[in-house]
């Protein structure tokens, strides 16, 4: 894990406020994923843009790049 640091990236702990915002997401049949619900919540709470070719985040007004 030394790599993280060399490139200026810090681990995101999952705080309870994590599991809560996501109570508040419309429920989406086609999308149940509740690890991608949690890191759209987190991506929302800490105003971080999420690197991912995954286009159901779009749906979660997560800023999302690639």
């Amino acid at each position: 894990m030394n790599f993280l640091p060399a490139n200026d990236i810090a681990l995101l702990p999952i705080v309870a406020e994590d599991a809560i915002a996501v109570s508040d997401f419309p429920y989406y049949v086609d999308h149940k994923d509740p690890f991608d619900r949690l890191i759209a919540a987190q991506c929302l709470r800490h105003d971080l843009t999420l690197i991912s070719v995954d286009q159901a985040f779009d749906r979660y007004g997560v800023r999302r790049a690639w």
